[in-house]
């Protein structure tokens, strides 16, 4: 990874340092939380060469689904991308 750029809330896209050969790699995003009341999702919004662009939502206080970034101290986003370079 040589960058990640902060797209907005819950967005972001991870720059590798070395491209990948073709955007057919596989690729997997997972959050880790510690908030008993969070229900985050994290997921991969598009796949490049050179890029992965993911996404984290929640569901605010009425249930409605929304971007969200993690909670300071409480959240991780992971990722991890398998494919020839």
């Amino acid at each position: 990874v040589s960058s990640i750029t902060d797209g907005g809330v819950g967005d972001w896209t991870v720059n590798w340092a070395v491209a990948f050969s073709t955007a057919n790699y596989g690729c997997s995003v997972i959050v880790g939380s510690d908030s008993a009341a969070a229900n985050r999702v994290a997921g991969v919004a598009s796949i490049g060469v050179s890029t992965l662009r993911i996404f984290s939502v929640t569901n605010d206080a009425t249930g409605v689904v929304v971007a969200a970034d993690p909670a300071a101290g409480q959240d991780s986003i992971f990722v991890m991308a398998v494919g020839n370079n």
